[in-house]
């Protein structure tokens, strides 16, 4: 279905909060989420839009605690029948399983700034095509392939302790892959709230200039080598790590073989000129101002000039331990809480300072999604680059490399960083069931990067 009317959830979702509610045993604690979207989206390849879609659905989490039990269920039914169905699925859950009982919030945190953008609401599909439109002007002879997507959401939180919060969002995000006649491709992305602050042409330019210089790739010998990683590099090398390691399911296993940053806190895992924190307060990224529980959002210090210094937890994991939630709850069948808006201290150097500081060596742009995590003391990584390696020499860009195969241990990768650029970007994945994850991250220049094999040229 495509619409040119504004994107809107709807006005029923905070009626089957409070209806869930209702449903709930007297006695028991409950808690109950709700998550709407409408997402709007239009791929378009050079001159021509192929899909211009949209979508509005809604999501019920229902969370119970009897004594000595917790459990859970969803629900894509907002009916009255769907509704209790989910509440006494998660009541017969909560008395099946072990776990403690927890402090609910109970009074809805206080915020100024509003993630809800009207401007972005407003950006139908004909406004989506005259972007598209604007971008296949922009490339030209090159080729250009892109997504536009524009989502309004609303959470709506309900719970047995009186907690009543509500939060209207927005976001527009941009992928786009630049194509040269030979194959070469490069990738660059754009993500906010707010599609008037969003520079959206200057994310196309930024991918049209590397496609030029990623022209023509050669296979490459394995080895070590010296690397700049790009932003969309680093980006996903650490949301890989953010959903198992760097949160309270991480910190639970503290045998001498966990990969995980609680078995790390006050060691340096990193070299002293990387500095990670989870930072929902940035303008720059989707500001959110409270978690699936309603518990307020705050910066958290992962790590500090290299030494491990904290990690995520929501209500249930800060009780198991004693301490106070972080704010990073994610919808209870996600299970874990976890980082969603990493931030990398920038450096002082510009990204073509970085490249004379290489020497010899490579820039990979972007890695392939799909990161292996095996695990062990230091958090083995491996994969694929994807859309963009460059070779260096003499620090000057010479060249193109096919993709390559990689593995590193975080602890080496980021042990080996020695700069960082002034310029940061905002990167982002998708997050099922909620608002996408998103890092704000320079390059970085680290002295050790495995290569096990370059692809063949066909």
């Amino acid at each position: 279905m495509v619409s040119n009317e504004q994107l809107s959830v709807g006005t029923d979702l905070l009626e089957a909060a409070d209806r869930a509610l209702e449903h709930a045993s007297a006695g028991m604690q409950t808690e109950v989420v709700v998550l709407g979207q409408h997402l709007a989206l239009t791929r378009y390849s050079s001159e021509r839009i192929h899909q211009s879609v949209s979508d509005v659905w809604n999501r019920v989490w229902v969370r119970s605690w009897a004594e000595g039990g917790a459990g859970w269920a969803s629900t894509a039914d907002l009916s009255g029948s769907g509704l209790m169905a989910a509440v006494g699925e998660a009541e017969a859950n909560a008395r099946l399983r072990g776990g403690d009982r927890i402090d609910l919030a109970s009074e809805p945190p206080a915020f100024e700034a509003s993630p809800y953008f009207e401007a972005t609401a407003n950006t139908d599909a004909a406004r989506r095509a005259e972007l598209a439109a604007q971008h296949a002007a922009q490339a030209g002879a090159t080729g250009i392939n892109g997504n536009l997507r524009v989502a309004v959401q609303e959470l709506l939180i309900r719970n047995s302790a009186g907690l009543r919060a509500s939060l209207p969002m927005t976001y527009i995000a941009l992928n786009v892959v630049t194509r040269d006649q030979g194959g070469a491709t490069w990738y660059e992305t754009a993500i906010g709230r707010d599609v008037e602050a969003l520079d959206l042409s200057g994310t196309v330019e930024r991918a049209l200039a590397g496609v030029g210089l990623a022209a023509e790739p050669v296979a490459i010998e394995p080895g070590e080598y010296r690397v700049i990683l790009d932003p969309p590099a680093v980006s996903m090398l650490l949301t890989t790590m953010g959903y198992v390691g760097l949160n309270a399911f991480g910190a639970s296993v503290a045998s001498d073989d966990s990969s995980y940053i609680g078995s790390h806190l006050g060691s340096s895992i990193a070299s002293s000129a990387f500095s990670l924190r989870d930072d929902p307060t940035d303008p720059a990224a989707l500001f959110t101002p409270f978690d699936a529980e309603g518990t307020a959002r705050r910066p958290l210090d992962i790590i500090v000039d290299g030494v491990a210094a904290g990690f995520a937890h929501d209500r249930t994991s800060a009780a198991a331990a004693g301490v106070s939630s972080t704010g990073h709850a994610l919808p209870a069948s996600m299970k874990t809480p976890s980082p969603l808006s990493l931030s990398v201290s920038p450096g002082t150097a510009t990204r073509e300072e970085l490249v004379q500081a290489l020497g010899d060596g490579l820039i990979v742009h972007r890695i392939h999604p799909f990161v292996s995590l095996r695990g062990g003391p230091k958090a083995d990584l491996s994969g694929t680059t994807r859309d963009g390696v460059l070779v260096v020499r003499g620090g000057e860009v010479v060249g193109a490399a096919t993709n390559v195969r990689w593995s590193n241990t975080m602890t080496d990768l980021f042990g080996s960083v020695e700069a960082a650029s002034s310029e940061r970007s905002v990167q982002w994945m998708d997050l099922p069931d909620h608002s996408p994850i998103t890092s704000n991250v320079p390059s970085l220049l680290c002295g050790a990067f495995t290569v096990h094999a370059s692809q063949p040229l066909v």
